[in-house]
This record gives structure tokens, C-alpha cells and sequence, in this order.
């Protein structure tokens, strides 16, 4: 093995083409000082300078504390918001004093530069009113600062900077916003409270406003009955008349057509009575329809003002009242038909009118009785006068009458 690696060496170290081959140096040994390529030498470290001692005293009173440090930091902080403080508020005084002399000036100053002078005050009040708004800030800054001191070194760094006016500023602010707020709301309450009751009386109000109308309407029901009525003792008069031409004609012994003529001339002087009365009768109808929907129509506007109300309330004893009021305006809604008045007067008329109708129709079965009766009594006396037709035999009957008639004044 070593006789092996002892001819490698040999064999490298053989000249390449007759030439011997030269040594490569190292790419960083040309950088390299001949000292520093010099082997087995040493560098001496560099001798450590000489340490002094120095005696420190580590009292307390030299240290700065927490508490100290805050206290400088938050004095600072205040001198700087007391210097813009008031700034801001000697802006203000410089404004208001010279809002002062434009408002002298504006006794005498014409029209065109009234307006003027108006302006400049307006923007004027702008600026007071952002400075104003400046130092409320600066006031509630100064408040959160010395919130986060004790109590003992907030009250040194009030007194030494004269703070207390200038921290209390933002306090009396949001008091005088939170009194605002509350009274305004207290005034909301007794606006709503108000505006409930008169969404209630308004309610209350259209119901009467309706109920009125109503009662005008039924008015003009009570007029129509009172007519109907008229006409009913008209119809009364005309059976009566009726009744009485029926016991001549049934006391005597009349022709059929002569029955014919007398009872149609009663049955249409009925008929005309019995239209205008069923007439009437229709119309009181109607007339108690718009009554009652008149009426329902007040409910209605009423409960879906009460409805619009309710949505609106927070109160659940404000709530608890107005929903007891539109259920008892629905409940008047379903009851207003079945409770009406004029239902048993409309029914007392219908009964009437029936009534008359079947008086009359009796009456007319009574003439037609009549009429058959004459029929057959002279059916064997005048056959062929009985056995024409209604309206034939009765204008031949009129003929004959009339000849008849002509006869007698002739003789006379």
C-alpha cells in the first residue's frame, strides 16, 4: 500500500510535455504580509487600561420615583393646555370686545352696511363659539391629566397653575348638557304624553264627528218612515174604498165585466199606493245602510288612529290603555249593525208593507169571486156575451152601456 502511494507522488510530479510543472499560489497568499505568513509567531494582546474607582452615594432622595416623574410629566402637560387655555380665551375677549364696538357702530350705520356689520358679527360669534369650544376641550384634557395623580399632587398642581376654574369649565358643560338632556326629555315625555292624549281625544272626536253625521242620517230615516206611514193610511183609505165597491157589487146583481171594470179601477188605485210604499220601504233600507256605515267608518278611522299610536308608545301602561280602546272600538265595529236602533223600525214598516200587500191581494181574490159568480149566473141569459174573452165582452159591454144610455136620454 505504501509502495503504491509513494509512485502516485512520483508520477505528479512529472514534467507535462518536458516542462516542470510550477506551483499555483493561493489567491490570498499574495494579499498576505511576509509577518503574518511567518509561522509559530505571536501577537501580544494590548495592556488594559487602568480602572479607577469612583464612590457613589445611592441615597433615595437623589433618585427620581414613578410618582415624581409623572407629576413633571402631567405639570408640563397642564402648563402648556393653561397657556392655549388662555389664549383661546383672550381670543374671546377680543372678540366679544370688538363685536361691542360693531354693535355701536350699528345705531348709526346705513342700511348697506348694517348689512355688513351684521355679517361680520355673525362670523365673529362663529370664531367665539369654536374657541369656546377649543376651551372645553382643553378643559376636559386637563381634568383626564390630573385624574391620573393622587389626590394630594392633583390638588398642588391645581393651586400652583390657579386650575380650578379652567378644570370645573368642561365639568359645568356636561352638567349643564346632562340637565339640558334630562329637561328635554321630561319635555319629550310631557310633548308625547300630550300628543297621545289628543291622538286620543282626536279619536275619540271622529267617533263623534261620525256619530253626528249619523244621527243626521237618521233623520232623514225617520222622514222616509213618516212618509211610508202617509202613505200606508193612503193605501188604508184605498182598500177601504176597495172593500166598500166589492159589498155594492156583491149586493147587487152586475155583470161580470161591470165586476171586471170596478175592480180593476180599486186594484190600481191600491197598486199605485203599495209602489210608493215599497218604494219607501227600499229606500229606509238604504238609508239605515249608510247609517250604520257611517258609523263604522268613525270606529274604524278612530282604531287605526289608536293602531298607529300604539306602535309608536314605549310606555307599557300607555301601551296596555290605548290597546283596551281599540278593542273596544272593535268590539262597537262588529256590534254596530246587531245594535243599530233602526232595525226594529225598518222590521215594523216591512210588516206593514206585507201587510197592506196581502189586504190588497185579498180583495182582489174577492172581485175575481165575484166576477166568476156574475159569470155563471148569466152564462144561460147571454151565452155569447160569458163566453168572449175579458177584454172583448167587456168593450162590448161598454158599447152597450153606452147605447144604452143614448136610449134612455132620447126617451126623456
Amino acid at each position: 500500500m505504501i509502495t503504491i502511494l509513494l509512485l502516485l507522488s512520483v508520477v505528479s510530479s512529472q514534467p507535462v510535455n518536458g516542462m516542470p510543472e510550477l506551483p499555483t499560489p493561493h489567491p490570498m497568499m499574495s494579499q498576505i504580509t511576509p509577518e503574518i505568513q511567518m509561522p509559530n509567531m505571536q501577537i501580544a494582546p494590548p495592556s488594559p487600561l487602568p480602572v479607577e474607582k469612583i464612590s457613589i452615594d445611592f441615597k433615595d432622595e437623589y433618585l427620581p420615583t414613578v410618582g415624581t416623574l409623572l407629576l413633571s410629566t402631567a405639570s408640563l402637560a397642564c402648563r402648556q393646555l393653561d397657556t392655549q387655555y388662555l389664549s383661546a380665551l383672550d381670543g374671546e375677549k377680543q372678540l366679544y370686545a370688538r363685536i361691542e364696538e360693531i354693535s355701536k357702530k350699528e345705531k348709526t350705520a346705513k342700511p348697506d352696511e348694517l348689512i355688513e356689520l351684521r355679517k361680520q358679527v355673525d362670523d365673529m360669534n362663529l370664531s367665539m363659539l369654536k374657541l369656546k369650544k377649543q376651551r372645553i376641550g382643553m378643559s376636559e384634557e386637563l381634568g383626564d391629566i390630573l385624574r391620573t395623580l393622587g389626590k394630594n399632587e392633583s390638588t398642588q398642581l391645581v393651586n400652583d397653575l390657579d386650575l380650578k376654574k379652567k378644570v370645573e369649565l368642561y365639568k359645568n358643560v356636561m352638567d349643564f348638557l346632562a340637565s339640558e338632556k334630562k329637561k328635554r326629555k321630561a319635555e319629550d315625555k310631557a310633548i308625547f304624553d300630550l300628543d297621545m292624549k289628543e291622538t286620543m281625544n282626536k279619536a275619540l272626536q271622529t267617533v263623534q264627528v261620525e256619530k253626528e253625521v249619523a244621527e243626521e242620517q237618521k233623520k232623514v230615516f225617520y222622514a222616509t218612515v213618516n212618509e211610508f206611514k202617509a202613505r200606508v193610511m193612503l193605501l188604508t183609505e184605498a182598500l177601504t174604498g176597495f172593500d166598500h165597491q166589492l159589498s155594492v157589487l156583491a149586493s147587487k146583481s152586475p155583470l161580470k165585466y161591470q165586476v171586471l171594470e170596478i175592480a180593476k179601477r180599486e186594484e190600481e188605485r191600491c197598486k199605485i199606493e203599495i209602489i210608493k210604499i215599497r218604494s219607501l220601504l227600499k229606500k229606509a233600507r238604504k238609508e239605515k245602510k249608510g247609517v250604520i256605515k257611517t258609523r263604522k267608518n268613525g270606529i274604524q278611522k278612530a282604531r287605526d288612529e289608536l293602531k298607529e299610536l300604539h306602535k309608536d308608545l314605549k310606555d307599557l301602561k300607555q301601551k296596555k290603555i290605548v290597546k283596551g280602546k281599540i278593542a273596544e272600538f272593535e268590539a262597537d265595529m262588529k256590534n254596530v249593525k246587531k245594535n243599530c236602533e233602526l232595525n226594529s223600525i225598518l222590521k215594523e214598516i216591512k210588516t206593514i208593507e206585507t201587510k197592506m200587500s196581502e189586504e190588497m191581494n185579498q180583495r182582489v181574490v174577492k172581485g175575481n169571486q165575484l166576477a166568476k159568480q156574475a159569470e155563471t149566473k148569466y152564462e144561460k141569459e147571454a151565452p155569447l156575451l160569458c163566453k168572449m174573452g175579458n177584454v172583448r165582452g167587456f168593450k162590448l159591454f161598454k158599447r152597450l152601456e153606452r147605447l144604452e144610455n143614448r136610449v134612455s136620454s132620447f126617451h126623456n
